[in-house]
């Protein structure tokens, strides 16, 4: 009987131990995790600063308003994504944009 009563506490020690590694290993692996996407949004946010850069640098060197599709194709992007890129500098104050029928037409912000 002592025996037997000792087997079950060692299998009860295994279990609680087993269940504390468990713990540890799924904290690991969150952790783990969560640096991947911090460093995958870090890349990210990178890439869309320096697409917001070209796209400032571009108009910059433009006399006249471009097209998100002139840009598009400059750029070597989606259009959507030039759309999307002029919208946010256009909230930042960096761009202005305008709408001539049914094409978006962006230039830069002139300082007053």
């Amino acid at each position: 009987m002592f025996f037997t009563l000792n087997i079950f506490v060692f299998s009860k020690d295994l279990y609680i131990i087993n269940a504390i590694i468990r713990i540890i290993n799924s904290l690991i692996d969150s952790l783990f995790v969560w640096k991947v996407k911090s460093m995958v949004e870090s890349a990210n946010n990178r890439k869309k600063e320096e697409l917001k850069e070209k796209i400032v640098e571009l108009l910059r060197s433009s006399d006249n308003p471009l097209s998100t599709s002139d840009i598009s194709n400059k750029i070597t992007k989606a259009w959507h994504t030039i759309d999307r890129a002029c919208l946010m500098l256009q909230i930042d104050g960096k761009v202005e944009g305008f709408k001539v029928g049914r094409m978006n037409l962006w230039k830069i912000k002139k300082d007053k």
